[in-house]
C-alpha cells in the first residue's frame, strides 16, 4: 500500500476516509478499497484521479473518488463517519492557514 507520504508530496489531502465494505469490518479478499480523498485541487476531476493513481499505484482493487472540500456536504460527511478516516491534514500544524 502506498505511504500517506507519496500522496502528501502533491497537495496535502484535508481527509482521506475508507469507506464501503471494508471500512464496516466486511471486506472479503476481492474486495476494493473505497477512498475518498478531500483536497484542494484545480481541473478536472477524472484528471486528478489519474494523476494521484499514476503517483501512487496499488496492488489491490481500487475505487478512488476525490472531492473538493466545498463539495463535499455535512450529509455526506455524516454518511461517510461511519468509515474509517486514514489521514486528517492539519493545516494549522503546518503554517498553513
Amino acid at each position: 500500500m502506498p505511504s500517506r507520504a507519496s500522496w502528501s508530496r502533491v497537495t496535502p489531502p484535508e481527509k482521506v476516509i475508507l469507506f464501503g465494505s471494508l471500512a464496516r469490518g466486511e471486506g472479503r479478499w476481492d474486495s476494493d478499497a473505497d477512498i475518498l480523498v478531500v483536497m484542494p485541487f484545480e481541473g478536472r476531476h477524472l484528471a486528478k484521479i489519474r494523476e494521484m493513481r499514476r503517483l501512487c499505484p496499488v496492488r489491490f482493487s481500487l475505487d478512488l473518488l476525490i472531492r473538493r472540500p466545498d463539495e463535499v456536504c455535512q450529509a455526506l460527511l455524516i454518511l461517510l463517519a461511519m468509515g474509517a478516516l486514514l489521514s486528517q491534514f492539519n493545516q494549522a500544524a503546518s503554517g498553513r492557514a
